[in-house]
Formats: structure tokens, sequence, C-alpha cells
């Protein structure tokens, strides 16, 4: 989890310097996400 959190995080600085909304695109993604998965995340163990 920490790549992903460190991954998230300089999107947010890349986001910042570059005047884009970060949060606004993290929605975007959300509703992509589940128009392509129907909104059931697959578990891998």
């Amino acid at each position: 989890m920490d790549v992903l959190s460190d991954l998230l995080g300089d999107l947010m600085h890349w986001a910042d310097r570059n005047n884009c909304d970060f949060e606004a695109a993290s929605l975007r993604a959300q509703s992509h996400y589940e128009a392509e998965t129907g909104g059931v995340a697959k578990v891998t163990t």
C-alpha cells in the first residue's frame, strides 16, 4: 500500500503544479472504474 499512497501523493503534487483539480479527476476515475467493473472490485489473495 505504501507504493500506491506514494504514487497518489506524487499525482497530487503534479496536479497542484499543473493547475489540475485532483479531486475532480479522482471522482471521474472512480466513475470510470465503476462503469468498467460494475462497481465490484476484484479481490486476489
